[in-house]
């Protein structure tokens, strides 16, 4: 088996077909490394100055009742392993504005488009899916059918080799010459952005690399396998290319583009549209209240006399305007969710999108992050408050109502601690990998069940 494996091996190498793909292969790696070394960079200065701006809000608010007032503008952290797998985050909200009293999305038309599968960036995992499965099956399109053409496949019965050890070596042999300038690729790919300081060396960083090389392998084992069992099933070469075309649009194209319009059918959200008039209703309503007590907003000299009389009935209000508003938001943020999930539960019918969803996770650039992210900063918007709350309290003459919002009624005296600073916790290696045992789980028995079939089918195979 192992001199049949080398043999394949060294016919692929003659042929011109994988020469031609091999240069485009190594020209995309590099292109890919161009790309993301500039964008990383791009990312870097843009979160470079929201930090300035941010550390700037800080420490202009001097007081809890400007606290209330004031709202800080939170974003998820650039990531340099964006080049393994992009997942398309400028697409979906990444950045939130957060209060002591609410969390809410920019308006921005760029984070209105909340994109739920992204596979066509020239990241490490474009090349996966589509040039090197496309490779697998051009190198497999006429493993059996076009050495029954050549005459050699009933020379190749006559060694006694059992018929699995024939198809297993066919596509040992695949692998090997797909998988090492793959290998290579990654190298080169990785040592570029290093030295351009894109990336340094780390053993999380290496570990996503690896494994990402593994679920590559997973993913070309399938096309390989694939390859085989349709030239097991044909009798020519050209009708075995045609299927195994449409075969790879189907699953790389066609299957995960209908996994989103799906979703949105089966997994209805409300549209910015809809979400802009559901909280105009909510603003109305608390107007109308507001008009109930008479004059807003009275300066805190006037609302002394009777003791902010209308000022505690207006933080009732506010109190259920807030809470109001942030279940509406929250109600968005939810359905955008649900369509993302119910999108990557339909599109897992294809293996491209099974593998694309598993490296994302393992390289914290999938939407599960983004989820992530706003979770974290709807615990911070409770520790903001927490915070306004307690530092309000030691000022005794402060008539404490919370949801004034920087108009007065909280104490304008000094803070006596600093504000705390919002700080992402990216989600652990170990938790990312555990959350890929279904996609991993899923590739290898898609493999394994193409492979058997590929066996089974050439153990059948008529070669005369």
């Amino acid at each position: 088996m192992k001199i049949l494996t080398f043999f394949w091996l060294q016919q692929y190498l003659k042929q011109g077909r994988v020469i031609i793909i091999y240069v485009l292969a190594f020209l995309l790696f590099m292109l890919n490394a161009f790309i993301y070394a500039g964008r990383h960079s791009d990312n870097l200065i843009a979160e470079g100055q929201r930090t300035r701006d941010l550390q700037e809000t800080y420490s202009e608010v001097a007081s809890p009742d400007a606290l209330g007032g004031t709202a800080f503008n939170l974003a998820l952290p650039a990531t340099p392993l964006r080049f393994v797998v992009d997942s398309n985050l400028e697409d979906v909200p990444t950045t939130r504005y957060v209060s002591p009293h609410t969390a809410f999305l920019p308006s921005s038309a760029s984070r209105q488009r909340h994109q739920l599968l992204g596979l066509w960036d020239i990241d490490l995992a474009f090349l996966v899916s589509v040039i090197f499965t496309f490779l697998a099956l051009v190198l497999t399109f006429d493993s059996v059918c076009g050495e029954r053409e050549q005459g050699t496949l009933r020379l190749l019965m006559t060694t006694g080799v059992p018929r699995y050890k024939l198809v297993l070596s066919k596509i040992a042999s695949t692998l090997i010459a797909i998988g090492l300038p793959l290998l290579i690729g990654l190298i080169a790919n990785y040592l570029f952005l290093n030295f351009s300081g894109v990336i340094s060396f780390s053993s999380e960083q290496i570990l996503v690399i690896l494994l990402f090389f593994a679920f590559s392998l997973l993913l070309l084992l399938f096309f390989t396998a694939l390859g085989m069992l349709v030239s097991s099933l044909t009798r020519n070469s050209i009708t075995s290319l045609v299927i195994l075309l449409l075969l790879w649009v189907m699953l790389v194209v066609v299957l995960p583009g209908m996994a989103k319009p799906l979703a949105k059918e089966f997994a209805k959200a409300r549209s910015p549209e809809e979400f802009n008039k559901a909280t105009d209703k909510i603003f109305e309503a608390m107007m109308e209240d507001f008009e109930t007590f008479g004059a807003l907003d009275r300066p805190p000299s006037m609302a002394i006399a009777d003791n902010f009389k209308y000022e505690r009935l207006w933080d009732e209000v506010r109190i259920r305007f807030n809470n109001s508003m942030q279940a509406a938001r929250d109600e968005q943020l939810r359905g955008l969710y649900l369509q993302a999930e119910v999108a990557r539960n339909l599109a897992r019918v294809s293996p491209n999108i099974v593998f694309n969803l598993a490296v994302s996770r393992i390289a914290a650039t999938d939407f599960a992050t983004v989820k992530n992210f706003h979770e974290q900063v709807a615990r911070y918007k409770t520790a903001l408050f927490e915070f306004m709350r307690d530092e309000d309290a030691t000022d005794k003459d402060s008539p404490h109502i919370l949801r004034s919002a920087g108009r007065g009624y909280m104490s304008t005296k000094p803070l006596k601690a600093r504000i705390p600073p919002f700080q992402y916790r990216t989600p652990s290696m170990g938790e990312r990998v555990s959350d890929t045992v279904m996609d991993t789980l899923i590739l290898f028995a898609l493999a394994m069940l193409v492979l058997l079939g590929g066996i089974f089918s050439f153990n059948r195979y008529d070669v005369r």
